[in-house]
């Protein structure tokens, strides 16, 4: 059994039940293991509060200011369950890439973003110090603003199943599907792409009226990069950049190829299924979806690749702002 078993809280249950199930028993005691480990002398690992493809992140305890905003601090995944694939190249990479995001999400400046608190580093208990090299180097994080609210994927499947009328769903999808497209395009306009978006990555924040703000900084690359292991989900990408992904070729990540993926998330959020992977979405779907016609319309061709930029789609929802659709931009 994993350790900290007794005062794991309800979403630590779930998260360590779901790497349970995917035989990553060791990874789940390296990961309670760091519960209640210090860094930057006054905060604290208070609970794990999400995993990644690449890093955990934890709810952070600040002890120096108990009436402090909510924080949150992301660390590397190393596969400790995975003994011989625990080496010190491979520590060093995954460190590498969280110091990356954390330059990215610095440098950025975008309120669509959480904001970065600090950089700090640790002594991991979860490594054998003993080893040497990386095992001994001391463990960074990214110290962050915990964005409150709910997870969109989760409000949307929530929402969708009660069967609401219509009329009273329009107005929030709506503005859902604007905050969406705003997030994403000021990221854009200061030359960052969200290369992983979809509904799962996307927090929305009760006040101002359920703005829709980025989860995941590791999702934010350059428009130049050009790697095949960018951010992902295979159901969000572009049918044809998901073959070629699936046969093992590079992809690049663009303004094009973003817009795309919004229109796949807007989708979603509209008739409340994922599209499914390499296949166009449904268009017949979104005519009776419970969004207005705007939204429908410009979900279809962002999808359908026909919208080269999320800002060309929010040009046109403004260009048709009526009492149709509802245009609520995110705060400065």
């Amino acid at each position: 059994m994993t350790a900290h078993v007794a005062d794991r809280t309800l979403r630590e249950e779930r998260l360590v039940r779901r790497m349970l199930a995917r035989g990553e028993q060791g990874l789940a005691d390296a990961l309670c293991a760091l519960k209640g480990v210090t860094f930057g002398r006054r905060y604290i690992f208070r609970s794990l509060y999400a995993i990644g493809g690449e890093g955990a992140v934890f709810d952070v305890v600040d002890t120096a200011d108990p009436h402090a905003s909510p924080l949150v601090g992301k660390v590397a995944l190393h596969p400790v369950h995975l003994p011989f694939e625990l080496t010190s190249d491979g520590i060093r990479d995954r460190r590498l890439a969280l110091r990356r995001e954390s330059v990215l999400l610095a440098t950025c400046g975008s309120r669509s973003m959480p904001a970065e608190v600090g950089n700090y580093q640790f002594a991991n208990p979860a490594l054998p110090a003993a080893r040497g090299g990386a095992f001994a180097e001391a463990e960074p994080v990214i110290l962050m603003e915990k964005l409150p609210g709910v997870d969109l994927d989760r409000w949307l499947a929530r929402v969708h199943r009660r069967g609401l009328p219509a009329a009273t769903l329009q107005p929030t999808l709506d503005r859902i599907c604007v905050n969406v497209i705003l997030a994403v395009a000021d990221l854009a306009s200061r030359g960052f792409l969200y290369a992983d978006l979809r509904p799962g990555n996307v927090r929305l924040v009760p006040y101002p009226r359920r703005i829709a703000r980025m989860l995941d900084a590791g999702s934010i690359v350059r428009p130049d990069e050009r790697d095949h292991m960018f951010p992902h989900v295979p159901a969000y990408l572009p049918p044809d950049l998901h073959h070629l992904a699936t046969a093992g070729l590079p992809i690049a990540a663009s303004e094009e190829v973003t817009a795309i993926m919004a229109g796949r998330t807007l989708y979603e959020i509209a008739t409340g299924e994922p599209p499914f992977p390499g296949e166009p979405i449904d268009e017949h779907r979104l005519v009776d979806a419970p969004v207005s016609a705007p939204v429908a319309t410009i979900a279809a061709a962002l999808a359908a690749g026909e919208v080269g930029s999320v800002a060309a789609a929010y040009r046109y929802l403004r260009s048709r702002a009526t009492n149709e659709v509802t245009l609520r931009p995110t705060p400065e």
